[in-house]
């Protein structure tokens, strides 16, 4: 006896997917109001990028990052002390 690809066990699926059709216009408006929700909260959005919130601070990478910023930084003082002079 062979099943039918369409008849094995997703049940659930096939009553979800019915749910969603009868109720298309309720699922619609809902998609389109949360976007319109998300779509104006937009403006105020504020990315927070700075990697050190992120990463441990004990962390090899991290410690060898902060080690090469100080170096450039005293390396970038001299020579901006050196051509102001």
């Amino acid at each position: 006896m062979e099943r039918h690809p369409m008849k094995s066990e997703s049940t659930v699926f096939l009553r979800y997917a019915q749910w969603l059709i009868a109720h298309r216009v309720l699922v619609g408006l809902a998609i389109l109001g949360v976007t319109v929700f998300l779509v104006s909260r937009i403006g105020i959005l504020q990315f927070d990028s700075n990697p050190e919130l992120f990463a441990p601070q004990t962390h090899p990478y991290v410690v060898t990052t902060h080690l090469v910023e100080q170096v450039r930084r005293s390396k970038a003082a001299l020579r901006a002390w050196k051509c102001a002079q």
